[in-house]
């Protein structure tokens, strides 16, 4: 929960940005992040998805996901988005 360096990463695209919420629910951390109309707009076309909280943005290690195919579910998801706005 101390790590500071929070990246979001839409295929090749890495965003750096600061939780607008961060906790522990059920024994998961759970973040929370506002996304930009260009980031949205990369993540509407993107075929991989992740997320990575480190000690500092040059740190070797992470946790959290990395490339994670989000074609499969890029339907559900853009369903949902569109709900939000």
């Amino acid at each position: 929960m101390s790590f500071a360096a929070h990246t979001i990463s839409f295929d090749e695209n890495n965003f750096r940005l600061s939780p607008t919420h961060k906790g522990i629910t059920n024994g998961m951390i759970n973040l929370g992040f506002k996304l930009s109309q260009k980031q949205l707009t990369t993540l509407m076309q993107a075929s991989s998805i992740g997320v990575m909280v480190q000690g500092s943005y040059e740190a070797g290690i992470f946790l959290g996901i990395e490339g994670m195919p989000f074609e499969s579910g890029k339907a559900k998801f853009l369903g949902l988005l569109r709900n939000c706005w």
